[in-house]
């Protein structure tokens, strides 16, 4: 049996002629051109002064006097956390709970110190310091200077 097919209704009569008016005009001229004596005179914009809310904040400072914006240290942070969470392993001892490591890496994001600063008991801590020095290196601070940071890492 064969399927009925749906057909639209046709537009009613008065979009159709509204339609049709709008076919019928006219495309209007193109503008001519019209060729100036003397030059205009061009007038140079002095920079704009620096608004209210970055004339208190302090921002961070890198090599060569350029300055690190909040969103660049926030999505560089997120990325090195993003990061030791994709090397996190349980440790083989069980157990659950937050150490707090400390560590320090260099301009090209490799690290060169690690410190437990909050315990957690000696093997989740020994399962942290191993979990840095596997993600070792991590992406490069903006700025290409050297960091110290301090990161809760949770085992569950």
């Amino acid at each position: 049996m064969p399927v009925p097919t749906f057909r639209p209704t046709p537009p009613p009569k008065v979009r159709q002629a509204v339609r049709e008016k709008k076919q019928e005009i006219k495309p209007r001229k193109p503008r001519q051109k019209v060729e100036r004596k003397t030059p205009r005179r061009q007038v140079k914009k002095a920079a704009p002064p620096p608004s209210t809310a970055t004339k208190g904040r302090k921002q961070q400072q890198v090599s060569q006097g350029a300055r690190v914006s909040r969103s660049a240290l926030t999505s560089w942070r997120n990325a090195v956390q993003a990061r030791l969470n994709r090397y996190k392993r349980s440790p083989r001892g069980g157990g659950s709970g937050t150490v707090t490591v400390s560590f320090r890496m260099d301009g090209n994001g490799r690290v060169t110190s690690v410190r437990v600063a909050g315990s957690a008991g000696r093997i989740l801590d020994d399962a942290a310091v191993s979990l840095l020095r596997r993600a070792s290196p991590f992406p490069a601070p903006p700025g290409g200077k050297g960091v110290s940071l301090t990161v809760p890492i949770r085992f569950r």
